[in-house]
């Protein structure tokens, strides 16, 4: 459908080409794209055989003690958050995740989410360019004090607590619901 709109619009004149150059963000749909399609592509190559003999211990928390495998995935994140982006980490742990998920016959959907849910935090000031990006503009209209950077460090360390507890909160229902 939307190949569909956007050849009718090129067509018909209402898209230019160089609004498709100036107007799309081509990298972020190119790393969706990467995203979508890195599961099945793994399969197809038997990648995702060799990541679940060389992840079998891991896989076993995954099925045995569920808590103790949200601990141990939320570390490592952590641990792989401090030298790399929340896109490449993502990537990183989906691939490595997702067919070990598959074999053990847990959702996709909730290995994403908890892989999600902690990556998307930061401790240090480095590991976020939108808090970066913040902080520069607040500096360059003269509002530096308006960010307090201990506070907000602080309030992601409390956030990324109550998100790992919003987890465990959530499964007796997960369980509940079969994706555990």
């Amino acid at each position: 459908v939307a190949l569909a709109i956007f050849v009718t619009l090129m067509l018909v004149g209402s898209l230019r080409r160089e609004a498709i150059r100036a107007q799309i963000d081509w990298p972020v749909l190119v790393y969706i794209g990467a995203i979508v399609g890195w599961v099945p592509i793994a399969a197809s190559t038997g990648l995702d055989d060799v990541i679940v003999s060389h992840l079998t211990w891991l896989g076993d928390y995954m099925t045995s003690d569920f808590p103790l495998f949200i601990l141990l995935l939320s570390g490592l994140i952590l641990l792989v958050r401090l030298a790399l982006p929340t896109g490449v980490t993502v990537v990183l742990f989906a691939t490595a995740l997702f067919p070990l998920a598959i074999a053990q016959g847990i959702s996709l959907w909730l290995i994403g989410f908890i892989i999600l849910a902690v990556a998307d935090t930061f401790v240090f000031p480095y590991q976020s360019s939108y808090f970066l990006k913040l902080k520069n503009d607040l500096s360059a209209r003269g509002l530096a004090a308006v960010c307090d950077e201990r506070r907000i460090i602080a309030a992601n360390i409390v956030m990324l607590v109550l998100r790992i507890a919003a987890i465990f909160g959530s499964l007796v229902f997960w369980h509940h619901l079969g994706l555990i």
